[in-house]
Parts: structure tokens; sequence; C-alpha cells
């Protein structure tokens, strides 16, 4: 955009002010920034955490490669700690995660430094002027008029309230309107403002004492502290004392320094490490504040040609860092408002032009603001150990809950930040893409589609134990002597037993109840594979989902169609709760467990299967393959854990030493191939085997698809079987529909779930589940499955940048 007249009056020098002004430049509209101290980029004791949302739109500034240069010392450690300095909880790569999924990482640095390389940033920086302290604002019928301390004014179309929470804009805006009789503004919105906290943050020199560098968050009641380290090994810390009620508007006060030494020697002897206490932070301090701490967003941010952003609009507790970065994407937000609004206009911007950019500014950043301010709020309760149930979360969810997981929350609110459109985006590696860069917009919220899936399941689930009970095993082995000892320990002997004459019901040659077990085998392989593949996913870490033999090793006694039900329902409930599905996305599993998969699945579950139907003639050894078979679960899991060790042990020396990132690229690009071609062929068998049976089936004389794989009757019957044994065949059928079921809701809850994140359009929804439903018909349960499974895994990798 070529140099305008229009004019923007940006008040203050802050963060949000600067970086109005210099998105205000690329954009080619003129600006001045008037900061009431006598320098730019004063010392006041702050630091400022820029997340990947924030240095997103500073790269697109040009000023994220200095920013990142500053820090010499990466934040590697993550460290939560009990009152007395012990750590609860120690996490050393959440850093390196974020720059992973967002391309950025967290950094910490002096505010100073943030301003400083603003304003160095700028092209003509006689366009901010210091000791420019604004008194007063006039709206005049065409432009804003602001007069300054000393008497001198100033013109614009827009005026910008960088000013803080004590925001001059924002009072002259609620002086215009009263003073007009307008009710534009909630009344006395200002002594709704609340307090709970005051704050004493500042700077420390660099100590050797403090063991490892990173971030500590200090667990004390009614108080907590957040001590990080910044460039050159500066200490950076914040200690926020709970007051003894909430406070409001004026009633909030303004502390002094002598406030502010009596709450640093109250304090003085509590311990940040097992080797530091804050009064020693504090004695080596370069500078410090002591303020309270409000938090609130405004209801109204603009009056007419005047609109506040940043901490004048929206004021942030600090323990989550997100103050600075939201007033960036604030900035954002504004800057790409005004440009569409200033191409779209023919000439200058019309009064109800201007007030338009305004209203849709905080329109599209309200909620988002809102929001993060109630999670920096909840977040400081739980550090301030607020009450017992904060006492009991705080110390014990960060142990139990995997790192992946945990830092998921983090993820979700920065992918929804705001960037430029009027500048390139950045095409730096990440493998979470930014919500500007989906197909779709997300939906609001996961319960809706997380509580039909999960209703559908435990409906499954309910169902199987209606028609899966009351089952009594034959006292023979196809009419003959049946085995009684197969690895000579008793307990282990008779359930073998058990479940070799059960199979021996439905294994007779030339039988419907054969065909319907050589109907189920391709299933339960389709089956094995998802479940194999979706434990070694990093969303399922830590979770029972990473337990699929044991899960195998459960419905072997109690039947697949009542066990699939259950883990179905225990995966969208994680995925929920936790939304994993975000976790997953850009990545794959390991290379080495990709490659271990179909091996450990032919070798443990395909070649005893072969086994298990075949036709023996010698039934003694035909039991003993039967027996063979029943721990497949346990065999597969063992010989993925094995081999996928094995070939991760051969990579170092097979492979060049390479940056983080692009071994990653790597890996994940060496795991797609070798999924695509398990999926190849696993679609391809289970297919094929799908086709055959039918054949067979048809082909058959006495024998139909219907009672093959139907025939199914009342789950509410009453089950009496006539002589033992004979409700097992029965028992299979159900046990093969439940699960073909339970299979069909979870693909569907797939292609929904890519869906409420905005990975995929609802047209490629609709299109998939009908091609699912087709699918099922054509190729059978088993092959739908798998294709559903990498039609999702191209996705989810494709979505990497």
């Amino acid at each position: 955009m070529s140099e305008s007249k229009f004019r923007v009056l940006i008040v203050g020098g802050s963060v949000t002010g600067l970086t109005l002004a210099n998105m205000l430049e690329r954009a080619g509209i003129d600006y001045l920034v008037l900061e009431g101290h006598h320098e730019i980029a004063p010392q006041i004791g702050a630091s400022i955490g820029l997340f990947p949302s924030g240095l997103r739109v500073l790269d697109q500034l040009g000023c994220a490669k200095d920013l990142l240069d500053l820090v010499d010392m990466p934040l590697e450690n993550m460290f939560m700690r009990n009152a007395d300095g012990s750590v609860i909880f120690h996490q050393k790569d959440s850093v390196e995660i974020f720059e992973e999924r967002h391309g950025y990482p967290i950094i910490f640095i002096d505010r100073q430094m943030l301003l400083q390389r603003l304003y160095k940033n700028l092209k003509s920086t006689k366009r901010v002027l210091s000791g420019q302290k604004v008194k007063s604002i006039e709206t005049i019928e065409n432009s804003v008029q602001v007069t300054t301390a000393s008497g001198e004014t100033f013109h614009g179309d827009i005026l910008v309230g960088a000013d803080g929470i004590y925001s001059t804009v924002r009072q002259e805006m609620h002086r215009i309107a009263q003073k007009e009789s307008t009710n534009f503004f909630p009344e006395d919105e200002w002594s709704k403002v609340p307090c709970d906290y005051r704050c004493i943050f500042g700077i420390s020199q660099p100590t050797k004492r403090m063991s490892l560098p990173g971030i500590h968050y200090v667990f004390n009641k009614h108080k907590s502290y957040l001590v990080i380290t910044g460039p050159g090994g500066r200490v950076y810390w914040f200690l926020m004392d709970k007051l003894p009620e909430t406070m409001y508007g004026d009633q909030i006060p303004k502390y002094t320094k002598d406030e502010e030494l009596a709450l640093a020697a109250k304090y003085a002897s509590d311990p940040i490490t097992t080797e530091i206490t804050f009064g020693e932070l504090y004695a080596g301090r370069t500078s410090s504040v002591l303020t309270p701490l409000h938090e609130y967003a405004f209801k109204k941010w603009f009056y007419k040609r005047a609109i506040t952003i940043g901490d004048s609009a929206h004021k942030f507790e600090p323990i989550t860092g997100q103050g600075g970065n939201s007033a960036i994407e604030s900035a954002a937000a504004f800057v790409n408002n005004l440009t569409a609004a200033l191409k779209k206009s023919k000439g200058p911007l019309t009064k109800k032009e201007i007030e338009a950019v305004m209203e849709k500014t905080q329109e599209q950043r309200f909620d988002r603001v809102s929001y993060l301010i109630s999670l920096a709020h909840k977040r400081q309760q739980n550090d301030a150990l607020e009450t017992p149930i904060h006492e009991v979360v705080a110390k014990t969810l960060p142990v139990i809950l995997p790192k992946e997981l945990a830092l998921e929350e983090l993820s979700r609110v920065l992918v929804g930040a705001e960037h430029l459109h009027i500048l390139p985006k950045p095409t730096g590696a990440h493998s979470r893409p930014w919500g500007d860069e989906l197909p779709a917009a997300p939906f609001s919220s996961p319960w809706i589609l997380g509580g039909l899936g999960f209703s559908a399941q435990a409906f499954l689930f309910w169902l199987s134990g209606k028609a899966m009970s009351n089952l009594t095993i034959p006292l023979d082995f196809m009419g003959g002597d049946f085995r009684k000892e197969y690895v000579h320990i008793k307990s282990v002997d008779g359930l073998l037993s058990v479940l070799v004459r059960a199979f021996g019901k439905v294994l007779w040659p030339s039988t419907p109840e054969r065909a319907q077990l050589l109907y189920f085998m391709p299933v339960i392989f389709s089956t094995i594979l998802d479940w194999m593949i979706d434990g070694y996913r990093a969303g399922s870490q830590g979770l029972p989902l990473a337990w699929p033999s044991v899960f195998g090793s459960i419905y072997q006694l109690s039947g697949i169609g009542r066990i699939a039900p259950l883990y179905n329902a225990l995966n969208i409930t994680f995925a929920t709760l936790f939304r994993t599905l975000g976790v997953n996305t850009g990545r794959t599993i390991p290379p080495e467990v990709s490659k271990a998969l179909l091996p450990s699945i032919t070798l443990g579950y395909v070649i005893p299967s072969i086994f298990l139907v075949y036709p023996f003639q010698n039934k003694d050894t035909w039991q003993k393959y039967i027996a063979l078979w029943q721990p497949f679960p346990v065999f597969v899991g063992v010989l993925t854990t094995g081999l996928s060790k094995f070939y991760a042990s051969k990579r170092p020396a097979l492979g060049e030493k390479l940056e983080p990132a692009e071994r990653k690229k790597k890996d994940r690009k060496a795991s797609l191939q070798t999924l695509r071609r398990l999926y190849a062929v696993g679609f391809g068998v289970t297919a094929l085997c799908h086709v055959g049976s039918m054949i067979s089936i048809w082909n058959t004389p006495g024998q139909s698809v219907s009672q093959v794989l139907g025939n199914l009757g009342s789950p509410f019957a009453e089950k009496v079987d006539e002589t033992p044994g004979a409700g097992i065949p029965l028992f299979f059928r159900w046990d093969m529909a439940l699960n073909c079921a339970s299979a069909a809701v979870q693909g569907v809850h797939r292609i929904w779930e890519l869906r409420s994140y905005g990975y995929i359009t609802t047209a490629n929804a609709l299109k998939a589940t009908l091609l699912a439903a087709a699918g099922t018909v054509v190729a059978g349960p088993a092959a739908t499955q798998i294709g559903i499974m990498a039609w999702r895994e191209e996705i989810l990798v494709g979505l990497a940048r």
C-alpha cells in the first residue's frame, strides 16, 4: 500500500504502541507515537515472555531473529516446586516441543530489549516522540485532537490508546461519552475491574546458585513465585501475593517503594530452590517494582475515532505470560481491519467506516482475550494453592499428566492467534498448523461430537453385555477328547482348555460357523493394526491407549465385541478431554515402530491364525495350535517392542548427523512411507478376504450371507443352551458384529474429529463418511477401517509445514 495521508495517533511507546507503529509503517499508513517518558524503552524492571504466537507476528515485521539471537541460555528446563524449594516435577524439553509444533520457541527477555528492537526496526524513528504525556483528547468533525502536558496538540484520523491499565485514552473516551450523554459505555466500569493479587517483579544479576537454567514455578499457600533465567544468566522473577480480599477500581492501591521493601522482607526466607531464597534474589536485583495485578477485559474498547489496545483494553495476570503476546495480536487484528477498510474505501474513511473497523477488532479479539484472562486467573489460583482442591491438583496433575498432553492446552491457545494479512506468512517448519492455515474454521467445542461418539460406544458396550452373556463351554473338542495340559501351569492350562474347546465349535470344516470365523480373522487384523498404531502415537503416551496388548489380552477372554466399544469409548474420551489429535498433528509414529509392525503382526497374528484355521487331521495337534493362537496380542506387542528397539539401535549407525528439526522431518518421511506400504498391504489383503469370503459363501450350498454373518436374533432373548457350547456360534457372530459396529462408529468419529479441528472441510467430511459406508459393503469392514486409517494419516502428516 502506498503512503497515505491517513494518520493514526498512538498514545504510548509500549510494546503495543511500538509494535503497532511497525505494522502501520509496513502498511504505508502515517502514524505518530506519543510517549510520556523522556526516553524510549526505559528500564522499569520488567521482563516479557514471547510465545510462538507473538514471535510469528514479530517475524513478519522482521525483528524476530534479532530477539531470538539475544537468547544465549534456552529455557531447556521447567520446574514446579514445593514451598520448600523441592522439585515436584521437572521437564526438560517443553520449549523444544513448542518449537517443533509451532516453529518458534518460548523466550523471556527484558521488556526494554524488545522495545529497543521495535524502535530500531522503524524506518522513521522521528515519528516516535518522547516526553509527550497525553492530558486530553477531543474529537473534531473529521479528526481527533490530542493535547499533551507540554501544551502541544496533535491531529490524526484515529487515536489508539496503548497506554496501559491506567489509560488516559480510555478515561477520555468515557469522559467524552458522558459529556455527550450517551450510554455507550457500561456505567462506572472501572469500579468493576478486580484485583486479587499484588506482585513484586524484577530483574536480578546472574547467580551461580540457580542450579539449572529454565523456568521455576514455586507453589505456596496464597502466594507463588515465577523465576526465569534470561539472556546472560540474568534472573527474572515475580512474587505474586494474594490480597486479603478482592479489590476493585479505585480501591486498588498504587504501592510505594517502602511497601515493596516491607513485602520483600516479609518473604525473604522463602526458598525458590533448595539452594537459594527469595531474599537472595531480591538482594541481587538491578530493578524491581511492586504493583497490583488487575485482570479484566473491558466491555467497550472504542468510542468514535479512539480505540484502546493491549493492557488498556485487556489486562492479564503475568503468570501465563500472555499479556504482551495478546497485545501484539490485538495490534495485528486492528491493522488487518484498518488496511482492509482503506483498500475498500474510495476516499477518506467515514466515521461509520472507522467505527466499523474498531468494532470488528473488538469482536474478533474479545472472546479470545477473555478466555486467556480466565486461564491466567485459574493458573494463579492453582500456583497459590488457594483451596484444598488446588493443593491436590497443583502437586499431582503435573506428575500424572503426560508431558505432550500437559502442553496441549497452550498449543491450542497459540494456534488461534492473529497474523498480519498485509505481509507474507513466515515459512519456518512447524508440525501444527496455525488457524489461518486451515481449510475450514474449527468447531467451537469438542463436547457434542465427543458426547455422541462416547454415547454410541457406551451403547454398544451395554448391548454386548446383553448379547454375549451366559455362555457355556463344550465338554469335548469336536466330539472327541480335549487336551488338558499345555504349559503345565494348572490355572493357565485350565483357561486354555476352555478357549480351545470353545473354538472347536466354530472350526468344523464346511460349516457356516467356520465361514464366519474365516471372515472374522481379517476384521481382527484391522483392529490389531489400528490399536497398535494408535498406541504408539504421541497423544497416547501415558494413557491406557498406549497398552493395546493389555486390551487385546482382555478381549481374548471376554470377546473383542465387548472390549472394542470400551477401548474406543476411552479413546473418544481422551480425545475430547485432552484434545489428543492436536498432539498427533503433523506427526506420525516413530519410524522404527512403523518398520516393526508388519513383521510383528505377521509373526504374532497372521501365521498363528493360519494354523488356527488349518484343518489338522490330528485333533491333538490342532488343539495345540488353537492354544498357541490365544495369546497373540501379547506376541504382537512383545515383537513390536523388541523389533522397534532393535531398529532404533541401528539408526545412529545408519544415518548422518542432522539437526533435530531435520532429523524429525526425515523420520516423519521414513515412517510415513513404511505406513503407506503397511496400509496398502492391509487394505488389499483384507479387501480380497472380504470378496473371497462373499464368493465362497454364495457358492456354498446351504449357506447365505445372512446366515453366516447375520442371524443374530434378539440380544435380550434368554440364552439357554440345550447342550454345552450350543450358544458359542451366536457368541462369535455377536462378537464380530459389535466389533465392526464399534470400528464403524470410531471411523465416523475420526472423520468428523478432523472436521472439528478444521483439518478438512464439511464437504470432505460428508464425502468421507459416505465412502466409508460404501466401502464397508464393497471392500468389507476391515478394509474400510484400514482405509480410514490411511486417509487420516495422510491428512495429519500433510498438515506439517
